[in-house]
């Protein structure tokens, strides 16, 4: 029975016609250890990575977090159909939101600089996180109050980082 995040998660990639993590990760152009680290559970599954992976593998996310498979209309109640809760069901087309694309290029532009800048490299699911997470920062605060509260929180992890070591 699969219990677990990251159980379910290679279930998906088995039944998506993986044979392998490293397969997966290669044709999607992730980084590996990260792929397999979640796959294997040694890493905490993010909902962003769990939404991520769920559209690569065509499985809701809410089934890959928590199993819950998706509502169908005919369903009454509580009840669940055994067989439907052990296999996955084809996610849904996302939703798409209006984003502003002048911002997500800016966002993108100031991370790349700062990748640049530090000589550092970042996976495209680590990058797709931070870009989400500046985006919902900048449509709350504005560009440039955004990039201080990052600056802020970069500053005060590496602060705390430092502290600890």
């Amino acid at each position: 029975m699969v219990q677990y995040p990251h159980d379910r998660l290679r279930e998906a990639r088995e039944r998506a016609g993986y044979p392998t993590a490293a397969a997966f990760a290669k044709t999607h152009e992730l980084t590996e250890s990260t792929y397999r680290s979640h796959e294997n559970g040694s890493r905490g599954l993010s909902m962003a990575a769990a939404r991520f992976y769920a559209e690569l593998l065509g499985v809701p996310w809410t089934w890959i977090m928590a199993g819950e498979p998706p509502a169908s209309s005919g369903e009454k109640g509580g009840e669940r159909s055994a067989e439907r809760t052990a296999v996955p069901q084809p996610a849904p087309p996302p939703l798409r939101p209006r984003v502003d694309i002048e911002v997500l290029a800016a966002i993108l532009e100031r991370v790349e600089a700062n990748l640049a800048r530090r000589r550092r490299k970042m996976s495209p699911l680590h990058k797709a996180e931070l870009i989400a997470h500046s985006y919902a920062l900048v449509e709350e605060f504005g560009l440039e109050a955004a990039t201080r509260e990052l600056r802020n929180g970069l500053r005060v992890r590496s602060r705390s980082h430092a502290k600890s070591a």
